[in-house]
């Protein structure tokens, strides 16, 4: 291992974590809208799965970034039926 490795910044994304936050801001806002954020791949922790456990959260709508990544996001095994490409 070189030096540097160990100054490395380091993410993991934990799903279930992911889910009871958006759980709980579907409580917060009853009746409202949510719309879960998916940009730049998940920000390389993985765009599908993280939009996944926010759609089974109760996300209605997914955002992304470009229409890309929304078609990625629409392709045939994703859930995704709401998604919108929001050019920040």
């Amino acid at each position: 291992m070189n030096e540097t490795a160990s100054l490395r910044a380091r993410a993991e994304i934990d799903l279930a974590a992911l889910r009871a936050n958006v759980r709980v801001l579907r409580e917060r806002a009853a009746g409202a809208q949510l719309m879960a954020v998916v940009k730049s791949d998940g920000y390389g922790h993985g765009a599908v799965p993280c939009a996944r456990a926010a759609r089974a959260a109760g996300a209605t709508w997914l955002g992304t970034a470009t229409p890309h990544e929304a078609l990625a996001l629409r392709a045939p095994d994703s859930t995704a039926d709401h998604v919108l490409a929001v050019d920040a």
